[in-house]
């Protein structure tokens, strides 16, 4: 959980903390490691806005699977999943093994306010202007532009993880 005195922020490994981060320090908000908003909010922001992200499971689920590749921990803690294997593999394995995983993951970051990352950098320029951050630093966030690595997924196991992932598609308005 990361604190910026404005509000705190947290999120899964995989939604596009990233590129939240660079934006809140082109913003002048602080300059901080991604890693320590993985952690969930731990309630000691009893008034402070709490901010989370949330990505389209279908690619998220692949960004998953990429990180794994490359032996991030904060990813293997929470899938369990082998990505030894090719993609088509690790996607059967999710739907058989931890079918709902991502949902689940999501739930533990009990958030305020819930940002798309596809919806970005609009989303975050709506945030800052509503905590009366300088109209200047909206341009900063505009310049940095769209997340990179959203990736496109249409194919059957995008169905089939859309459906596993149900409940989470349906909360924060995916579709495929």
């Amino acid at each position: 959980m990361i604190d910026y005195k404005l509000f705190s922020f947290s999120c899964p490994p995989g939604v596009g903390g990233e590129w939240f981060v660079e934006a809140a320090e082109l913003c002048g908000l602080g300059k901080v490691e991604i890693k320590q908003a993985y952690d969930p909010f731990n309630g000691n922001q009893p008034n402070q806005l709490k901010v989370s992200l949330i990505r389209n499971p279908c690619t998220w689920i692949l960004d998953c699977y990429d990180r794994l590749r490359c032996d991030d921990g904060d990813v293997k803690l929470l899938m369990g999943l082998d990505a030894n294997q090719p993609i088509d593999f690790f996607i059967d394995e999710y739907i058989r093994k931890t079918p709902g995983a991502l949902g689940r993951i999501a739930n533990r970051y009990e958030a305020d306010t819930v940002l798309r990352i596809e919806d970005m950098p609009w989303a975050f320029v709506e945030l800052i202007d509503l905590l009366d951050v300088p109209k200047i630093m909206r341009d900063r966030v505009i310049g940095l532009g769209k997340p990179k690595n959203l990736y496109s997924f249409r194919s059957q196991h995008a169905k089939m993880v859309a459906n596993m992932e149900r409940e989470l598609m349906e909360r924060y308005e995916y579709f495929v």
